[in-house]
Parts: structure tokens; C-alpha cells; sequence
């Protein structure tokens, strides 16, 4: 991948669905950002592959990325935050102690993680070599695939309700 040179503060890449004025600026939230250059056809491209949902399909279009100093501002000041209390169900009314944060990361934020697999030890083998701790089985791999191919929507949090927590899943 080539390198991705050096972003001013105030200053953004961007790909060329996203910017204003002739190419001058790009405006994201109420701020807006001098336009210092195309983000590398390369970074568009591997993005774009990574997921298959509709989502990320316009991706290449609407790719900005940011200094570190104001990528940080928006991750401390525009995370949503709200504050709720817990309804006790027999009385209808606020729970004492019941007060708790929900935060919610913006929508089409990308996560990637590394995912390591390990086996569990086998059950149920009739050898004699059975009890041997270094006997596990090899498909863990192949369970967490199907699981992930038969359900690649995934909601983990609470809100389900609201539609917080829900996400695609892919394996590259």
C-alpha cells in the first residue's frame, strides 16, 4: 500500500465524492476542512474489497481521512452519548441506581480485528490415547466460517429494539 503523506490539522483527503467548492474544502459535521489532496487510489480500492455489504459498495466515493489531532477531536467530541434511566417493570417508575451511558459509535464505522482460533479439546474419543491434552479438534475454523456465512448480520449491545449494535461480519 503506499504511504499516506503527512495531513495537516484542519486539512483532509478526500475522495471525489465528497468535496465542495471547486475542490477547496469538505465540510463534516459544522467543520470544514481544507482539501490537501485525493486519497491513494490503492486505500480506496482495499477498502472498498474488504466488505461486501451495500453500505461500503459507494465507499471509494466517499473516503476522507483526517489528521490524527482532528480525527481525535471528532472521537471525543461527537461520539453520542446519552444518558437513560432503568424503568422497574412492577412499578413504573426509575429504578434507584438505575442511571446508565449509552455510547454509540457513528454508522459505517469499520472495525478490523484479528481473530484467533483455538481448539477445544475432543469429547467422546474412544482411544486410548484420549485423555493425551494435545488431542483437539480442527473445526473451529470451519464453524465460525459457516456461522458467519449463514448469519453475517450481527447485533452485539443492547438497543436491539432501537436498532443500535447491529453490524455485517465478513472473514478476509
Amino acid at each position: 500500500m503506499p504511504e499516506i503523506p503527512e495531513i495537516d490539522d484542519q486539512s483532509c483527503l478526500a475522495s471525489g465524492g465528497v468535496t465542495f467548492a471547486e475542490k477547496k474544502a469538505i465540510i463534516l459535521e459544522e467543520y470544514r476542512f481544507s482539501y490537501q489532496g485525493n486519497v491513494p487510489d490503492a486505500w480506496a480500492e482495499a477498502l472498498h474489497g474488504l466488505i461486501s455489504d451495500p453500505v461500503w459498495q459507494t465507499v471509494k466515493q466517499r473516503l476522507v481521512i483526517l489528521s490524527d489531532g482532528d480525527f481525535a477531536h471528532f472521537v471525543k467530541a461527537t461520539t453520542e452519548i446519552s444518558n437513560h434511566n432503568r424503568i422497574d417493570a412492577q412499578t413504573g417508575t426509575v429504578e434507584d441506581g438505575a442511571l446508565f451511558n449509552l455510547e454509540c459509535v457513528p454508522a459505517e464505522t469499520l472495525f478490523i480485528s484479528a481473530l484467533h482460533l483455538i481448539g477445544r479439546k475432543e469429547t467422546g474419543i474412544k482411544r486410548k490415547d484420549a485423555c493425551d491434552a494435545r488431542i483437539y479438534t480442527s473445526d473451529c475454523e470451519k464453524l465460525i466460517t459457516s456461522l458467519i456465512t449463514k448469519s453475517p448480520l450481527l447485533q452485539f449491545g443492547g438497543s436491539s429494539t432501537t436498532g443500535r449494535g447491529f453490524c455485517s461480519i465478513s472473514l478476509t
